[in-house]
């Protein structure tokens, strides 16, 4: 479980690496009245003679390229893998994000299939493990083709790129729609959760996509409105820990850069121009974070002793020291899935005022931290 936290993290500090060389490649999407978004940067909505269209952008590569799905079609003649049926009753979700928005839209019982069940937190997803309702798959080269097949899915969702379709010949050849979501290739806390409007779309649930949004986007900018002036002047924070040699922190243009400012915290590494990670050795990190005064998500760190048994030189730090070091793992069940990477992706608003706590605690008085807790 500690590889799958700290694999977790790094997907997360990635954000979209290469996202500078295509920051407005969007616009050259042609054809149709295009629907861009407020806050993503890797999908819009196309408008055509011939229907709706949803464009996701892959923007890992040199030259960003985009997949074209069209929505909502009843038309047998139309079948294929990049076409979404009007009506998916029977749905496959690989990752956990992906199947926390098919929730927050009320359509968790369409679930089918997943890849392996301690990825997920969802209550509702271990109950269909456990009756027998939702599969568990696998993923990539070693996903269970003959069980994924039985399941007559109309749609499978996975994440990654173009390239990723490589991986599932076999469903494409069955003509099962396959949708890509790249929302973890975001910068921006309200760009991941905006992505619940490409499910919206996809699913015929524009309208309460929207709403739901909205409603994420107004408690987001209230409470940063609020701290607008401890931007970057409030605690000094550091971030994650050395995993075999290596400390990736989050680069000064990455979403946890972004969550931490807008929190109203001054994070060391904010200046730095990457949205990627930054991989660091532990004397670089000594030297900038030492008199840090909180440390977020320690990797798979539970507590405080078990910080210094993992390494004695944690105690020399000043967060470690005045007890403020803080994980996010305060919602991980029995199988090892935690609702950080599943529900914190829609609701950033939430993961904001939990930060936001942590950081000036008089400002939310009351506040009950949900994902994160205090190392003890």
């Amino acid at each position: 479980m500690r590889l799958i936290y700290f694999l977790l993290i790094i997907v997360l500090a990635l954000g979209a690496c290469k996202s500078d060389r295509k920051k407005d490649n969007i616009d050259q999407v042609a054809g149709g009245l295009k629907s861009k978004m407020k806050y993503a940067h890797n999908f819009l909505l196309l408008q055509k003679n011939t229907g709706s269209e949803l464009a996701v952008i892959n923007a890992l590569n040199e030259i960003p390229d985009t997949t074209f799905y069209q929505l909502n079609s009843d038309s047998e003649k139309l079948k294929s893998w990049n076409v979404i049926p009007n009506n998916c009753k029977r749905v496959v979700a690989l990752s956990a994000p992906h199947a926390a928005m098919l929730e927050a839209l009320g359509l968790q019982n369409r679930i089918v299939g997943i890849s392996n069940r301690s990825y997920f937190f969802s209550s509702a997803i271990q109950k269909g493990v456990d009756s027998g309702a939702i599969a568990e798959l696998g993923f990539g080269q070693s996903i269970n083709k003959e069980l994924l097949i039985s399941l007559k899915p109309d749609l499978m969702i996975i994440s990654g790129d173009q390239n990723v379709l490589d991986s599932y010949p076999f469903i494409i050849e069955k003509n099962i729609a396959l949708l890509t979501i790249n929302a973890w290739m975001e910068n921006h806390p309200l760009g991941r959760a905006e992505w619940i409007k490409a499910f919206g779309m996809a699913f015929n649930q524009r309208e309460k996509a929207d709403s739901i949004f909205v409603t994420i986007e107004k408690e987001y900018d209230a409470l940063k409105s609020r701290l607008k002036e401890l931007h970057n002047s409030g605690p000094d924070v550091m971030i994650n820990a050395p995993y075999k040699g290596t400390w990736f922190v989050a680069g000064g243009k990455s979403y946890m850069s972004q969550l931490i400012k807008d929190a109203g915290g001054h994070y060391l590494w904010h200046e730095d121009r990457k949205t990627g990670a930054l991989p660091l050795d532990f004397e670089s990190v000594y030297a900038t974070a030492l008199d840090a005064d909180v440390w977020l998500n320690p990797g798979s760190m539970s507590s405080l002793n078990l910080m210094r048994e993992t390494d004695e030189r944690y105690v020399n730090f000043k967060a470690f020291k005045e007890h403020r070091v803080y994980n996010n793992t305060a919602r991980v069940n029995e199988f090892g899935g935690n609702d950080y990477f599943e529900s914190g992706l829609i609701y950033p608003n939430e993961v904001l005022a939990d930060l936001a706590y942590i950081f000036h605690p008089e400002k939310l008085p009351g506040h009950q931290l949900k994902y994160f807790k205090r190392l003890k």
